[in-house]
């Protein structure tokens, strides 16, 4: 149950980063990272891959815990 929530806010918050992020610190999420790869792309990026990894690891999870019993 705890790390449900813990992946739901984590997910919550980076895209509440770029929303609010964009217009009050555009400065901040334009540092370059490396070449044309910024952070807020690299943040779009990690949003993108790691919704569907926290999603199957819960899964996983969930079941891990539902066939133990």
């Amino acid at each position: 149950m705890r790390l449900r929530w813990i992946c739901a806010l984590a997910v919550t918050g980076l895209f509440l980063l770029l929303t609010i992020g964009i217009p009050v610190w555009p400065e901040l999420l334009a540092l370059p990272l490396a070449g044309p790869f910024n952070l807020g792309m690299a943040v779009y990026a990690v949003i993108l891959v790691g919704t569907p990894v926290l999603a199957f690891v819960y899964l996983y999870l969930r079941q891990r815990d539902r066939s133990s019993r």
